[in-house]
């Protein structure tokens, strides 16, 4: 088989995963780079984790030190707050004896100021003698509640400590992960898949991926204006030209799709078919002399459209579509007779060709 192009649901995811900064030319490189973000991920949270642990001994460390700092600091204040209160109390005894002494008015003054304040110093250390300690020692007790602080979130948030140290990695993660459920990514499998069971045809077949058909004015097609399509895969071969829409939906999906009426596969497929034909057949809705010579060669080239099921079954319908699994589409091409000559399959390759971008 001779192939154009590359799937569109896989230039797409692709596009996806390169925009989260992950390298991948093709579908299978995603899952492999997963596999090697996962390993980079567990080997990097090891070597995260053990520095969280040297990180929570080291802050144990520091907080016993300075424990130690302010017990010492604090007996030392204490005696310091001791030695001074008993200063004071024979400073203020002595102070007491001061009386007037008549031309000494401003020395009296001055020492019953003094007196005055070395009271107020003395009822303060008194009654104060902790806060004292306190508000020297502000600065280690500032330092003991960061290390207590930081050491207690460290091992109760390991985890969530990890994540923020491999942020990058872990966001790379996360994305890849959503991109692997999505439908971006299971529809590149099923397109995939289809294209490598085509991929057994004999050379005589030609498979055109994501080709985007665009006719040159609206046409009618069951009461809806229609102009353009983006086709999955378009098959021309000796047995027939195919159109071929891919569905990998999940049961869930294929419940919902056919429960509320929407667009059905079976829509799509039969828009696209009527678009090739109407594009391969111009000439049988052109002018009188195109019509007059389309009548003559009776050269009508039918289309087939095909709904190939990568995932789960879809209902059917009354139709001309054909539903195969994928497995089974090219045993279905090669065993419809012949209908197109060489001549035939070149031509249509030919005019296809034209629309497809080299």
């Amino acid at each position: 088989m001779i192939e154009y192009g590359v799937s569109g649901a896989e230039k797409e995811l692709l596009r996806d995963v390169r925009s989260n900064g992950i390298p991948a030319e093709r579908f299978r490189e995603i899952s492999e780079e997963r596999q090697r973000l996962e390993s980079e991920y567990s080997e990097k949270a090891e070597l995260a984790e053990e520095e969280i642990r040297r990180e929570i001994k080291a802050l144990d460390a520091k907080i016993g030190k300075l424990r130690q700092v302010i017990e010492k600091e604090s007996c030392r204040i204490s005696e310091e707050t001791r030695l001074e209160l008993v200063k004071l109390e024979a400073e203020l005894k002595e102070a007491k004896k001061v009386r007037p002494v008549p031309g000494k008015l401003m020395s009296y003054l001055l020492a019953r100021v003094k007196r005055y304040l070395k009271g107020r110093r003395h009822a303060r250390l008194r009654a104060e003698s902790q806060k004292e300690a306190d508000r020297l020692l502000r600065n280690e007790y500032a330092a003991l509640k960061e290390g207590k602080d930081r050491s207690e979130y460290l091992k109760n948030n390991s985890g969530s400590e990890i994540e923020r140290k491999l942020f990058p990695l872990v966001r790379q993660l996360e994305a890849l992960k959503k991109i692997m459920v999505s439908n971006n990514y299971w529809g590149a499998e099923g397109e995939l898949h289809v294209i490598e069971k085509l991929r057994t045809l004999p050379d005589e077949y030609y498979l055109f991926n994501d080709l985007k058909l665009e006719l040159e004015e609206y046409i009618s097609f069951e009461g809806k204006k229609l102009k353009s399509a983006q086709i999955d895969h378009l098959l021309v071969g000796p047995s027939g030209v195919y159109v071929i829409e891919t569905k990998n939906w999940s049961p869930a999906y294929v419940k919902k799709v056919f429960k509320e009426h929407s667009f059905t596969p079976y829509d799509q497929v039969k828009r696209s078919s009527y678009l090739v034909y109407r594009y391969l057949n111009g000439l049988k809705y052109g002018s009188r002399l195109q019509r007059g010579y389309f009548k003559i060669a009776n050269k009508e080239i039918k289309v087939q459209p095909v709904i190939a099921i990568a995932g789960s079954k879809i209902p059917l319908e009354k139709s001309p579509v054909q539903v195969l699994f994928a497995d089974s589409l090219s045993s279905h091409v090669l065993s419809r007779e012949v209908t197109l000559s060489k001549g035939d399959v070149k031509k249509i390759v030919k005019q296809l060709e034209n629309l497809f971008p080299m």
